[in-house]
């Protein structure tokens, strides 16, 4: 049989996806999608705000340093910035997936401060002392004290609307409810706090800084004039796990938290290996990750089916760090077709053995395939990494003899 053995192959192969539906193929417009930062260099704890535009797509989900749905077209805010990320947004479409990324470095900013954030903001935060209108999250955090002796005590309280989930962040962790009070004792030096609270709109942070065995810069702020919130014992009574005391750490807390593998099939699991310096305890929060760890460590991850972000947070004091790893999982494609019957001299196909299914991004310039050897098989699903291809196939026979490509047709893993 000759290397090009199936002239009709074309003519009755037809591919689709997981659970689609059988049939002819028509071109779609191709996605786009443009994400923009606002800065690229930011000092520790800045912020930044990414803006991004797309065409021809109907969803879109951050990754990286990121995560989660996003409009198709829109603006987020990221506060409190602590380390080193790479921010991607992955947009479906009809015609497949694309995707855009951009890297933010923290250091040394060229402007000497914290960009500017755009107040405009439809999806993500800001807030102010006032209730947003609509759905946009909204928290406001207050301190009964500004300024306080070595040694002194505060209590933090903070409400918050359309939100599901809020985050202690800067000289305190953890998880905290949507609306609550915090006391901190035995303070020893001036720090700032943070709680980033997160809603079906987006995130918000808010923020007070607590100056200790020194004047407030520029006099009082009015951060803690709230004495009635201040003093409220009720939700104060949320007592010994709202209580913080402060040792003097020696330095800055860092981790690091790594994966072994960033990409797995569903169903797989990876490792999780992290170190710690200048820390005196470990958690792992939020997911399926979470408890009380060790400074150091290595654990098998649980079993993954869907992309997921792994936190660590190590502190030593009253100062913390945290470090973040995402894993996606290859999504399962199916490519169907029909058996082919007939050599490309019309004569019945006998010695059938088997197929190729090639895919790519270049156009009958393949980067990979999978290979079955069954000559009755129609379909085929196997493990992918979430994106569109170029997808065609080939023919075997019993010598090894391989045909020319099939059609070519564009599939999406969405």
């Amino acid at each position: 049989m000759k290397s090009d053995i199936l002239k009709t192959f074309s003519g009755l192969f037809s591919l689709c996806l997981l659970l689609g539906i059988s049939g002819t193929l028509t071109a779609a417009p191709l996605p786009r999608v443009d994400l923009q930062t606002s800065a690229t260099v930011v000092p520790h704890q800045g912020s930044i705000r990414l803006t991004w535009t797309t065409s021809n797509v109907s969803r879109c989900e951050a990754r990286g340093g990121w995560y989660g749905s996003r409009e198709v077209n829109g603006g987020w805010n990221l506060n409190w910035l602590e380390h080193d990320q790479e921010y991607r947004l992955v947009c479906y479409g009809p015609g497949g997936s694309a995707t855009d990324s951009v890297s933010v470095t923290i250091g040394n900013s060229d402007q000497g401060s914290t960009p500017t954030v755009p107040e405009e903001d439809d999806s993500a935060q800001d807030t102010g002392s006032q209730p947003p209108s609509g759905s946009q999250p909204w928290v406001n955090l207050q301190t009964s004290d500004d300024s306080v002796p070595v040694g002194g005590s505060i209590r933090l309280t903070w409400e918050s609307q359309n939100v599901s989930s809020c985050q202690a962040g800067g000289a305190w962790y953890g998880q905290r409810e949507v609306d609550g009070g915090w006391n901190l004792n035995y303070l020893s030096r001036t720090h700032s706090y943070n709680i980033t609270c997160q809603g079906p709109a987006g995130q918000t942070t808010d923020s007070v800084t607590v100056y200790v065995g020194e004047s407030v810069p520029g006099g009082s702020s009015g951060s803690g004039s709230d004495s009635g919130s201040g003093s409220d014992g009720g939700s104060g009574s949320d007592g010994g796990s709202g209580s913080d005391s402060g040792g003097v750490p020696s330095n800055q807390p860092t981790v690091s938290l790594s994966v072994s593998d960033a990409l797995v099939n569903p169903g797989e699991t990876t490792r999780l290996s992290w170190s710690s310096a200048d820390a005196s305890y470990c958690r792992a929060t939020g997911g399926p990750w979470s408890g009380s760890r060790g400074t150091s460590g290595s654990e098998s991850s649980s079993r993954i089916y869907s992309t997921t972000t792994y936190t660590i947070q190590c502190g030593n004091g009253d100062l913390s760090a945290i470090s973040m790893a995402t894993v996606s999982v290859r999504e399962q494609m199916t490519v169907r077709w029909r058996v082919p019957t007939e050599n490309t001299d019309g004569s019945r196909l006998t010695d059938l053995a088997g197929y190729r299914i090639y895919y790519g991004d270049t156009s009958r310039n393949y980067s990979d395939y999978v290979e079955i050897r069954n000559p009755q098989a129609t379909q085929h699903s196997f493990p992918i990494p979430a994106g569109s291809y170029l997808v065609a196939m080939t023919s075997l026979d019993t010598e090894g003899n391989e045909s020319v490509y099939s059609n070519e047709v564009r599939l999406s893993t969405q």
